[in-house]
């Protein structure tokens, strides 16, 4: 090859090379790209008498046998051992021919019509979900394994379908013995009537979670040896107290009892896994237990009178419902034989009011039926000192009379038994 032919094929060479370099470049950047963006996945593994799904942080199993409740949660970035001893077992009593009889998750005959199905979600998660019935109550219940991290949500959802008396708990789950100790999240209440969250720690010896209540929040369940743990919250703003709320004295048909929380394995420092679970958004919810139902009985320049229902604590410093009604009269209901108690609450407002008492007087109607004056009793309330020094409203005083100091709440707590 003469020099002319030489020179006229080396800018060809280079030119090949450097569409090769590019070429080299180009496919490199776009496999880093990808290594780099690629989504995160659940992986599922099924087998007609099994399932287990998992993703980069935990692997859960589901057995057709306890009708594909986990019976097997490990985390992965962890010990790698089982967090649970057992599964998440739902349990249930009822009377049948006069016999108390017990049923499990898992026990042929009682759990009928029982199937399963895997749901793929949009934002690359995978629930497992159950659906069966019980002689009392349609259940559903459905795990989801999040495409990254360690939280899995849980919910299991009961209708009832029998009108009629039986007591069940949502699922409970014996967990591992190395799990000894608890941190749990506390709402204390002050003498004034303001919460603040504070965390307790204590010994545990079989660690359960308790998966059914409805009022929890928060715990962290840890090793103090490994560092290892798992986080339970509820989320109560998605839960339903229907069924639990018993109508006296058999559930009503087609009411729902629904539990949501969340189990999130960690690995680390207790406290700051429990911190990041403790979302206020989370936990607030309308707490119909300590649903404020007053009414005000009196309101002058110099005093206020309000009536509330005996399930709530009213605290010394409590301000009254900015839109409680007024009325003249309390309603209460009771059964023959029962007692019913109610709460009267006296605010002064500049001056202090003392030797207060409640006078009583028995009770007619216009039939002719009586409640003699002998059924009506009264106590002042009295306050406890918790050992976080609040003063909790919890004690009947055997006073006959009493101090109303300005500005505060003396409550009276009055009871009526009807004949």
């Amino acid at each position: 090859m003469d020099d002319k032919s030489l020179a006229a094929l080396l800018p060809r060479i280079h030119h090949m090379r450097t569409n090769m370099f590019i070429t080299f470049v180009l496919v490199l950047a776009l496999a880093l790209g990808l290594t780099q963006t690629s989504p995160a996945m659940v992986n599922v593994t099924e087998t007609p008498s099994r399932v287990v799904v998992e993703n980069e942080s935990v692997r859960l199993a589901f057995t057709a046998e306890m009708d594909y409740s986990p019976t097997e949660f490990v985390y992965k970035l962890g010990s790698g051992q089982h967090l649970i001893s057992d599964g998440f077992i739902l349990y249930y009593q009822f009377t049948e021919n006069g016999a108390l009889t017990s049923v499990n998750e898992g026990t042929r005959g009682r759990i009928s019509n029982g199937r399963y199905r895997m749901v793929k979600e949009q934002d690359g998660s995978v629930t497992v979900e159950f659906t069966c019935d019980t002689p009392h109550f349609h259940m559903t219940h459905r795990v989801t394994v999040p495409p990254t991290g360690s939280a899995v949500k849980f919910i299991y959802e009961l209708k009832c379908i029998k009108e009629e008396s039986f007591s069940f708990y949502l699922p409970y789950a014996p967990l591992s013995p190395r799990f000894n100790r608890l941190a749990t999240s506390i709402d204390f209440i002050g003498s004034n009537g303001i919460k603040t969250n504070r965390i307790r720690t204590e010994e545990v010896k079989s660690p359960t979670l308790n998966t059914g209540s409805y009022y929890g929040q928060t715990d962290c369940y840890y090793s103090n040896e490994t560092g290892e743990g798992i986080i339970f919250t509820n989320l109560i703003k998605q839960c339903l107290a229907g069924i639990s709320q018993r109508a006296t004295p058999r559930f009503k048909l087609g009411s729902v009892e629904r539990s949501v929380f969340v189990i999130a394995p960690f690995q680390g420092d207790y406290k700051k896994a429990l911190a990041s679970y403790l979302n206020p958004n989370n936990r607030t919810k309308r707490d119909i237990a300590s649903n404020s139902s007053a009414t005000v009985l009196k309101r002058t320049p110099d005093m206020l009178i309000w009536t509330d229902h005996a399930t709530r604590k009213v605290f010394p410093a409590e301000t009254l419902p900015a839109k409680a009604p007024m009325s003249q009269e309390v309603s209460i209901e009771a059964a023959r034989g029962e007692y019913e108690p109610f709460q009267i609450v006296i605010r002064p407002v500049k001056q202090e009011l003392s030797d207060v008492k409640l006078v009583t007087a028995g009770l007619t109607d216009d039939h002719g039926h009586r409640i003699a004056v002998q059924n009506l009793k009264w106590n002042p309330i009295g306050s406890l000192r918790s050992s976080y020094g609040e003063d909790i409203p919890d004690l009947l005083l055997q006073k006959s009379t009493v101090s109303c100091q300005p500005g505060q709440n003396t409550v009276l707590w009055v009871t009526v038994k009807v004949p």
